[in-house]
């Protein structure tokens, strides 16, 4: 589903507030916020109402919710690049309980294409000014695939593949959509295993503690095999600008952004926050 009402494609990441933070070579501290209203997995990002993080470095926004069930994480960006690693290479969400970077738990989706088929795609002219940036854009989010690898072991190429039906039945959602060439990655994950929830963070729940629960969530893509693709990444038209999705439209940029022409090598992303979860007032 694609929105056209502009308005309402601002409204989680404009008029509600923006945190500008840098990431460099840190893990990044953000705080979650309790979920106000109820958030749907689907595509339609205007139930996002509530504060989002800019990390400038990553050029990515992301805004975190949770419950006393799950926690709900929206991540958006602008930057073609990103987005066309996070289609074709793969993306994986980590989570360590314990506050750490252990990638011995994660969902990776999409699971990412094989170089074969990253050769077919970078087939297509991703140049600025080719006229084919929606077009293409949208061909590649209907390619993500209806299944997720959860990775569930010390080891990271272990991992269990299951279908998006099944995930959404044990509590994981994720769907992907682009408006007015913004990208949107939305998602939920349980924070406790019980019978329902199988795979979960594996916080432990203690609803009489006051004390502050913090978990590790790592942001990740693969890697673009270069040498079977046979050329680097270019920039979509209407993409980057330098900055946080806005500027009186979503691929404006704050004053004195400027565009990135040219062509450009993919951008991998690899972030760590730390993360305190909100608790209920």
């Amino acid at each position: 589903m694609y929105y056209k009402n502009e308005k309402a494609i601002l409204r989680p990441i404009i008029l509600v507030g923006l945190i500008l933070l840098l990431s460099g070579c840190n893990t990044v501290e953000l705080q979650s916020e309790w979920r106000k209203n109820e958030i749907s997995i689907d595509g339609h990002v205007t139930d996002w109402e509530q504060n989002s993080y800019y990390i400038e470095d990553e050029d990515i926004v992301l805004t975190l919710l949770n419950d006393e069930e799950y926690i709900y994480i929206m991540l958006n960006t602008r930057e073609t690049q990103i987005v066309e690693q996070i289609l074709m290479s793969g993306f994986t969400i980590y989570f360590d309980p314990d506050n750490g970077k252990d990638k011995s738990f994660g969902i990776k989706y999409p699971v990412g294409k094989k170089p074969s088929e990253q050769q077919e795609t970078r087939g297509m002219d991703f140049d600025r000014g080719s006229g084919r940036t929606e077009q293409d854009m949208k061909m590649m989010l209907g390619q993500a695939g209806e299944f997720i690898d959860i990775v569930n072991s010390s080891d990271e190429n272990t991992y269990n593949s299951i279908s998006l039906e099944y995930a959404a039945k044990i509590g994981i959602g994720v769907a992907l959509s682009e408006t007015l060439g913004v990208f949107f990655y939305e998602f939920k994950i349980p924070l406790y295993h019980n019978d329902k929830h199988p795979y979960a963070i594996g916080v432990e729940p203690d609803d009489t503690s006051t004390e502050p629960i913090f978990i590790g969530i790592g942001f990740e893509t693969g890697n673009i095999d270069m040498g079977a693709t046979g050329k680097p990444s270019g920039s979509m038209r209407g993409g980057s600008g330098g900055g946080p999705p806005g500027g009186g439209g979503m691929g404006g940029g704050p004053p004195g952004g400027g565009e990135r022409g040219g062509i450009q090598m993919a951008k991998q992303l690899e972030l760590w926050t730390s993360v305190e979860l909100a608790k209920k007032e």
